[in-house]
């Protein structure tokens, strides 16, 4: 799949997301996977302040829903 725009961001030593735009299909991608439990919970905030610089590079109006 060739993306339209992917941007990578570091959350601590060992886990790093990627987030990827192609069209309107928006993806995070987690390596080397996506952590669950305690782990998950103590990268939230990291991962939100990557999320918020990737969609605001974006140059668009966004609203984000979490779940």
């Amino acid at each position: 799949m060739d993306l339209a725009y992917a941007k990578s961001y570091p959350l601590d030593r060992r886990f790093t997301v990627e987030f990827a735009l192609d069209g309107s299909a928006f993806e995070a991608r987690w390596s080397p996977f996506a952590p669950k439990g305690r782990k998950a919970r103590s990268l939230l905030p990291a991962y939100r302040r990557a999320r918020h610089d990737f969609l605001s590079s974006l140059d668009v109006n966004v609203t984000v829903i979490e779940l």
